[in-house]
């Protein structure tokens, strides 16, 4: 069982919502005994575009979290930690949106639940993007973010994200 423990502020309603989410893992061990997520099929939303996506950003997490046990990393895997943020910022961009447009379109009924999950994760992301700025890279942040999007992963896309899959058997809305 992974916990990952998170508290977002919306600064609409001023409320902070705090608490812990849990999520089971597939777990695979690699050569230096890192546990790593894995696709499978039950992740599908039938969307090639968004069920891709995923995945990407699944090989991502994976290599992002396979250097967070390096305790001497090079330059090289420095670097890669700050283009996986980055590559997270443009993903939180694209893919969320790109998702919310297909779930609206197919009038899936998990469109609004989505928006809200995304619009959550994006407050999430963007407080630990001020606080690396703040105060700089830290293992504990690093490992929290990688357990954070871990737990996203398992919950929202196998909770909410699923949903779309029979709704795209219909056509589309005009």
């Amino acid at each position: 069982m992974l916990m990952a423990k998170y508290d977002w502020h919306i600064p609409a309603t001023g409320v902070i919502v705090a608490g812990s989410l849990k999520a089971e893992r597939r777990w695979t061990k690699k050569e230096n005994d890192i546990a790593m997520l894995l696709w499978d099929e039950k992740f599908a939303t039938g969307s090639p575009v968004i069920d891709e996506q995923h995945r990407q950003l699944i090989r991502h997490l994976n290599h992002f979290e396979s250097l967070l046990v390096q305790t001497n990393p090079t330059h090289e895997e420095i670097a890669f930690i700050i283009e996986f943020l980055d590559f997270l910022s443009d993903y939180v961009d694209s893919h969320f949106s790109y998702e919310e447009k297909c779930m609206e379109s197919y009038r899936c009924p998990a469109h609004k639940k989505n928006q809200q999950a995304h619009q959550n994760f994006r407050q999430m992301f963007q407080r630990f993007k001020t606080n690396i700025h703040k105060e700089g890279f830290r293992l504990e942040m690093l490992t929290e973010l990688n357990q954070t999007i871990n737990v996203w992963i398992q919950d929202h896309i196998l909770r909410v994200d699923t949903q779309l899959k029979p709704c795209l058997e219909r056509p589309p809305a005009k």
